[in-house]
């Protein structure tokens, strides 16, 4: 977004008494500088840490060899970056970043491997990992740094389900709460537990769409041929769809006041048509859905996922590439069609 237009948005945040005058106030005087800078400070940043943490890992590992001795090390790392995060400025947050998540790697390798005996691999990481994520969340205070640590916790809280039903359970959950997320996102953005909640949802919301890729491929389903197993999946494609209707209807409540039936409808054939693209109907959901909440980032994010689960649906083989077509044709027909309706009637009926 241009600087006049982020002038006039917190100059409309400011009327509508989302924020108050010293709020705008600070967010006018904040200048985000040229992109290209911007990623000058970063880069540097990320070569400055690597390069004291070069400097100084080896020399500690050989004095103290063992587990206690890297973990005080990663501690020093971790205490560094909480003292660097009070400081304003993109570079020392980026070396904050880069030092938390290289005592945070340090702390999970150690104790992983510790903890091997006693559990297995994935396992191991993830009860280091898990407990160390969320609570790195709650100290740094950085967006990139919550939007990484949460990334982190699902992935740890994802490697301790493994693979299967509970997994498939797991990414139907974090759909939802994805979806409730952004629907809501106009009530929870006044709070002060905003700045939890946005890098939080950010997470969720990119984790949801990679495991509903996954789910939509089957890499970690491994799914033999079983009826149990296979209705557990078909459950997690149900979930998807009733998220799908239920985000429509929310979303043309108001401009299809006059046709209460019509968003249910248009919304149950689009589900039927694509049923078995899941990947496909959540990121087209959360399409809508975030750019409903005037999320720039998100809004030019959505539709690169949506291309990605079309062109992994189309090339699976799971189905024959007739039939997919056919699916694919009929929804584009039903859009269109109701695209034409809108501009027929819909406007002139609101």
């Amino acid at each position: 977004m241009k600087r006049a237009g982020q002038m006039a948005l917190i100059a409309d945040w400011q009327l509508a008494g989302i924020i108050d005058a010293p709020t705008a106030q600070a967010l006018q005087a904040k200048d985000p500088g040229r992109w290209w800078l911007n990623l000058l400070l970063g880069l540097a940043a990320w070569f400055s840490a690597l390069l004291m943490i070069s400097a100084t890992m080896g020399p500690w590992v050989l004095l103290v060899d063992n587990a206690l001795g890297r973990s005080l090390y990663a501690l020093i790392l971790l205490w560094a970056a909480w003292q660097l995060q009070r400081n304003q400025g993109l570079f020392v947050e980026q070396l904050a970043l880069a030092l938390s998540l290289s005592g945070q790697g340090v702390l999970v390798f150690v104790w992983s491997s510790e903890l091997r005996p006693l559990l297995d691999w994935s396992q191991s990481i993830a009860v280091v990992g898990l407990p160390l994520a969320l609570a790195m969340f709650w100290l740094l205070d950085s967006q990139r740094h919550r939007q990484l640590c949460v990334l982190f916790a699902l992935l740890y809280a994802s490697m301790l389900l493994e693979s299967g039903p509970l997994l498939l359970v797991y990414a139907g959950l974090l759909a939802g709460v994805a979806v409730l997320g952004w629907s809501t996102r106009r009530r929870w953005a006044k709070l002060a537990a905003a700045r939890y909640f946005r890098p939080a949802l950010d997470g969720v919301t990119l984790f949801a769409l990679l495991l509903a890729l996954s789910a939509q491929q089957g890499i970690w389903l491994s799914l033999p041929q079983q009826e149990a197993d296979i209705l557990w999946f078909q459950g997690y494609r149900l979930s998807i769809a009733m998220l799908t209707v239920l985000a429509v209807i929310w979303l043309f409540r108001i401009e299809l006041a006059h046709w209460r039936w019509a968003a249910p409808l248009i919304a149950l054939v689009l589900v039927l048509l694509l049923f078995q693209a899941p990947a496909l109907l959540l990121a087209s959901t959360l399409g809508l859905l975030v750019f409903h909440a005037r999320s720039w980032l998100w809004s030019l994010l959505s539709p690169l996922v949506v291309l990605v689960a079309l062109a992994e649906w189309y090339y699976n083989l799971q189905l024959s590439l007739l039939h997919k077509s056919w699916l694919l044709m009929l929804a584009g027909m039903l859009l269109l069609a109701c695209y034409w309706l809108w501009q027929r009637r819909g406007r002139a009926a609101v």
